[in-house]
């Protein structure tokens, strides 16, 4: 019986020790993996940092809002005076303004033997005015009283690169200021580093409201709850950006759900008091819909919940043209 019980022995003290290497081997190269991994975030975070801010273009809906602004803008003025203009002619002061729009200085005037006194005088031909690429810039301006005219400016206005004080008026004399939908990291973030913008954002008196995204991103926003973007924003633009916060109710197709979680993506979970404590307020509203498969913000919906939301939260102040938010 003892070599029996010595050979069982044996065998179960095989056992553990085979049992312990190979753990201990998937542990080391757990740890291993794991090690490699910080190693790499923590040297590629900042460079990958750098390439967003620099590689990410600016959000078209805000350029497209700030060349709306302009263009009603120059329209206004230029409706306004347009007699005068006509009977006094151009001023200096509407040449700088011109081409600071249009991004042009005296020293690139300078050397095309320009000056604004001459445009002022009208002793500069459209073959000048087109080698500095000014022509439609300015044609664009002129007669912006009518919807055609106004087309044309918003033309003219969209190829600018529109100085960033008169981009920041835009933002301070807007009525509702909505961030999102879209990427966190590559679309909404991206924006509010360019400098000044996040603070024009939080110190104009209009309604803000953020839109929160309806899925997850793959490789970008895996695991991210609704309070999880927010802080996210918080951390890289200034605290309190905005306290409200549109959140999607609609359903979504179970079967849509399935597909979406084999990308690694799922629907964005919403965690009121977590977003209580960072001061921003979650409002509910259907604002989504499948299409073709993916779900997606619904423009008309989405449209009609914001229009809602600034009904609600906005006093219109009578005489100052400006709205209080509640």
């Amino acid at each position: 019986m003892d070599w029996v019980f010595l050979t069982v022995a044996a065998i179960f003290l095989i056992c553990i020790i085979i049992g312990i290497y190979k753990g201990a081997l998937r542990i080391a190269v757990s740890l291993a993996t794991t090690l490699v991994t910080l190693v790499i975030v923590f040297f590629a975070s900042p460079y990958a940092a750098d390439a967003i801010i620099k590689y990410t273009p600016v959000d078209e809906m805000i350029q497209d809002k700030v060349s709306s602004a302009m263009t009603d803008a120059a329209a206004e003025y230029l409706a306004a005076g347009a007699e005068d203009i006509m009977e006094d002619g151009i001023s200096r002061e509407d040449v700088e303004k011109a081409l600071e729009a249009a991004g042009i200085s005296e020293e690139q005037l300078e050397a095309y033997d320009i000056t604004i006194d001459d445009i002022v005088d009208g002793d500069i031909s459209s073959e000048q005015l087109s080698e500095l690429g000014l022509a439609d810039k300015l044609s664009g301006l002129v007669g912006a009283g009518d919807e055609d005219a106004k087309e044309d400016a918003g033309s003219a206005l969209e190829s600018m690169d529109i100085p960033r004080d008169l981009q920041q008026e835009a933002i301070s004399e807007a009525d509702m200021i909505i961030l999102g939908p879209g990427s966190l990291y590559t679309s909404i973030i991206p924006n509010l580093l360019v400098e000044g913008i996040a603070r024009a954002v939080a110190d104009a008196d209009a309604l803000k409201v953020y839109v929160a995204n309806v899925m997850t991103q793959e490789g970008e926003t895996e695991g991210y709850t609704n309070a999880d973007h927010i802080q996210a924003i918080f951390q890289h633009s200034l605290p309190g950006l905005f306290h409200l916060c549109l959140v999607n109710s609609a359903s979504i197709p179970r079967e849509v759900t399935e597909r979406y979680a084999q990308e690694g993506a799922e629907p964005v979970r919403y965690d009121k008091n977590a977003c209580a404590q960072l001061g921003v307020e979650l409002v509910s509203r259907p604002v989504s819909a499948v299409r073709d498969g993916l779900v997606r913000h619904d423009p008309e919906l989405l449209a009609a919940a914001l229009l809602e939301l600034h009904a609600q939260r906005s006093v219109r102040i009578a005489g100052l043209g400006k709205y209080r938010t509640e």
